[in-house]
């Protein structure tokens, strides 16, 4: 079976009217960039190809919504890329949903994440809110108790504790304006009359957050 062939087998499996499979085939290869492989036998193409042609299968009937289970497992890094850009290209018209434990993936191509743990949501957040975290790490020359003091007074601050090299890790509690916080930190070790060195919130990957959730049974904060 060739990929038009098992195109149109598919587009009459979602119930596809006939006369308007030759178009919608046409606009699914094109939109995979199937071209140059749609008239080969499925069992030649490649990982990638095979993974394309599913694509184009799952998006013959135009759906809302598009369920893709791994899409780049197995893929080689040229084939992850052309594959990333294909999921992008699909989202514009398209809810797209990916079901991957891979997640570097997800970091690279979604703008929302759901992580599922024992069958019930653990965590629903847009991603880019997820790449910064409630600690908050000052470089300053401050004496260390000084600078703890000082940093614990804030009602935002949980907790605050000295590190090396003049370095300080301050946890925010979860409803605090961290942007306010921050100015209002910066305002106070310049008012101490301290050198502020350095300060910015730490960055998290998915990664992290997933090891928070597994570690604390819940949501990662």
């Amino acid at each position: 079976m060739t990929v038009l062939e098992y195109l149109e087998y598919s587009a009459a499996l979602h119930g596809v009217a006939k006369q308007d499979r030759p178009a919608l085939i046409r606009e699914a290869v094109a939109r995979t960039a199937l071209e140059a492989k749609a008239t080969k036998q499925l069992a030649t193409l490649s990982r990638g190809y095979r993974q394309r042609t599913g694509v184009a299968q799952a998006i013959l009937h135009q759906p809302d919504i598009l369920i893709l289970d791994e899409p780049t497992n197995g893929l080689d890094p040229t084939q992850i890329q052309h594959m990333r850009g294909l999921i992008a290209e699909l989202a514009k018209t398209s809810t797209v949903i990916v079901s991957t434990h891979i997640l570097q993936e997800v970091q690279a191509i979604c703008d929302r994440v759901i992580i599922i743990k024992d069958g019930a949501m653990a965590l629903d957040a847009q991603v880019d809110g997820l790449q910064q975290s409630s600690k908050l790490l000052i470089s300053t020359d401050a004496e260390a108790d000084s600078a703890v003091e000082l940093f614990q007074s804030f009602s935002q601050v949980a907790s605050a504790a000295a590190g090396r090299s003049q370095q300080f890790e301050l946890q925010l509690h979860a409803d605090a304006d961290s942007k306010a916080t921050a100015a209002a930190l910066a305002k106070g070790i310049h008012e101490k009359d301290w050198q502020l060195f350095a300060m910015h919130f730490e960055s998290r990957n998915l990664e992290t957050v997933f090891a928070e959730i597994s570690e604390r049974g819940g949501a990662a904060s």
